[in-house]
């Protein structure tokens, strides 16, 4: 499911992913008029998709005092019975996070790690989720305002946890500039990469994919699965330089070695030829945003 936003200035159509993403994240911070739960406990984020054999979780939300973290994957309505499976082996040897470099708690013996679905779903009554005792975290929206986060299900190793739900969210929105989008985003990553061209732009620049990503996505420095987000970076790279090419973009940015060149003469006729040619571009873009199903890899 997509839903509408305005951001920027124009209407973005963001996934379930995308905005569960921020919501749960949002949740470890301490945002303005949206609840911090999760960092009054002492929660934050530690890894973002981390690339685990065997789960393919979105974040990774750890306490360091209390040596447990959340394993959390941001749901559709799909479930699959091998993917819970591999969540309760986690729950049954969460030292495989710590071997693996995910997760630094100080008490490796007594560190306890639950897996946990949320959604914008009523899941609770699946089978896969009640046998399997997977905490649920379903959150209720009404014309896509976000009411509450109940918990679900299962409780949690940590108590504390339990009792923080649930959690009042009516009076506030989602921070949805913290996970802006994922790799299946196109459009808004589009976007993001040409408004960067034009920072970019104001001097004769030298960069790489991973030097853009640093500064368009704000979690960069922990997301763990980078190679899908440069692999897509790059292609969309080459496709605003293709699409660009009748008016006059390829005269300012070139691929050179193994990164780019934005080559602008230093005179503001230039500066804003380029900045002309890339809201064009921008124009062209209708924010309609080809998402993949929330399933599992």
């Amino acid at each position: 499911m997509q839903m509408q936003f305005l951001m920027g200035g124009k209407m973005v159509e963001l996934s379930d992913h995308t905005r569960l993403m921020n919501i749960m994240i949002g949740l470890s911070m301490n945002i303005p008029h949206w609840p911090h739960s999760f960092k009054d406990l002492k929660y934050n984020v530690e890894l973002i998709e981390p690339k685990i054999t065997e789960a393919n979780p979105d974040l990774i939300i750890t306490n360091k005092k209390f040596n447990h973290s959340m394993v959390v994957d941001c749901k559709s309505q799909t479930l699959e019975e091998k993917q819970i499976k591999k969540y309760v082996n986690i729950r049954e040897n969460p030292n495989i996070l710590i071997q693996n470099g995910f997760v630094q708690v100080p008490h490796h013996n007594i560190f306890k790690a639950d897996p946990t679905i949320s959604t914008f779903y009523d899941l609770s009554s699946e089978k896969l989720i009640l046998e399997n005792k997977i905490p649920l975290l379903h959150v209720i929206q009404n014309n896509n305002h976000i009411l509450k986060i109940e918990k679900k299900c299962a409780n949690f190793q940590n108590k504390q946890l339990d009792r923080i739900f649930p959690i009042d969210t009516s009076s506030g929105e989602p921070p949805y500039n913290l996970y802006p989008f994922d790799e299946n985003d196109e459009d808004i990553f589009s976007i993001a990469i040409l408004r960067q061209l034009v920072a970019f732009g104001t001097r004769d620049k030298i960069f790489t994919v991973e030097g853009l990503l640093q500064e368009v996505h704000p979690f960069w420095s922990i997301i763990h699965n980078k190679k899908k987000f440069k692999e897509k970076a790059t292609t969309l790279l080459i496709e605003l330089q293709n699409k660009g090419k009748k008016i006059g973009l390829n005269r300012y940015i070139y691929r050179e070695g193994i990164g780019w060149r934005i080559n602008i003469s230093r005179d503001i006729k230039s500066i804003r030829a380029f900045q002309k040619i890339c809201s064009t571009l921008e124009e062209t873009i209708t924010y309609k945003t080809v998402q993949k199903t929330i399933n599992d890899d």
